[in-house]
């Protein structure tokens, strides 16, 4: 499916006999990446070859990426085509990926040197604090991964107050992933056996479906500002929850804009 060409630390690599990232060809992709990675400062992923990435595609992308970046390394996206950058470009992860098209701009990436993306995309909490409730932002990242998560859950932990939602703004972030999920969604049930409620705000499609797939959190996704009548009216309430209403949710997040 791969194959590479190495000079120094830098690895190229193209894909062969294929034309397609997807839920077939992630699982060979992973296993074959994970054996190339080794000694590599900076992984040229040659697209040239591929005109279809499916969503397990774009995760196997963004595992890859991350694998590099959490060790100081870096991904270059090239020669990408045209159907596989609109789905990075619908789907806004093309944002957090380096990409580009021939040959001299590759040239002069690469003369750039390695880029320490690691400390860059550790994310950075900031609290607002209400009356009736609060909002965490995360900034400063464009994935969530545990040790992110596990911030997050401590501090939406310390907001919590029977009646009093916490909202957690993702609208930066674009990707979640599985141990990230998974700490959240227990933060979520924690909430709501306190009498509290954990919702997020995303902005990113992907972002929206990786949550809804997750029963416990439908009801609790604000895909945007248009979301909040319903939720500030109580139709989105399940009916254990009794007849709470965050009245001041609105004019919450209304503030956040100021």
């Amino acid at each position: 499916m791969l194959s590479s060409k190495r000079q120094g630390d830098v690895v190229l690599v193209s894909f062969t006999g294929t034309n397609a990232l997807d839920i077939n060809s992630v699982e060979a992709f992973r296993e074959q990446m994970t054996r190339l990675l080794a000694g590599a400062r900076t992984v040229v992923l040659d697209m040239q070859n591929v005109d279809f990435v499916d969503s397990a595609g774009l995760r196997a992308l963004i595992w890859l990426r991350r694998e590099l970046t959490r060790k100081g390394r870096r991904l270059i996206l090239y020669r990408l085509r045209p159907s596989v950058r609109d789905v990075l470009e619908v789907t806004r992860l093309i944002r957090i990926f380096a990409t580009c098209s021939d040959p001299s701009e590759l040239r002069r990436m690469l003369t750039q040197g390695a880029k320490t993306e690691a400390a860059a995309d550790r994310a950075k909490l900031q609290t607002i604090i209400y009356p009736n409730g609060a909002i965490l932002q995360v900034e400063d990242s464009d994935t969530l991964n545990q040790d992110d998560a596990r911030s997050v859950v401590r501090q939406a932990g310390s907001l919590a107050r029977p009646g009093r939602p916490v909202i957690l703004d993702l609208r930066n972030v674009q990707y979640v992933d599985a141990a990230a999920l998974w700490l959240l969604t227990d933060a979520l049930r924690r909430a709501k056996e306190a009498k509290s409620a954990l919702y997020v705000l995303v902005n990113s499609e992907t972002l929206k479906q990786i949550f809804e797939n997750v029963p416990a959190w439908r009801g609790y996704v604000i895909h945007s500002e248009h979301d909040l009548p319903g939720l500030v009216s109580g139709k989105k309430e399940s009916a254990n929850e009794g007849k709470e209403k965050f009245v001041d949710l609105g004019l919450m997040l209304g503030a956040t804009g100021t």
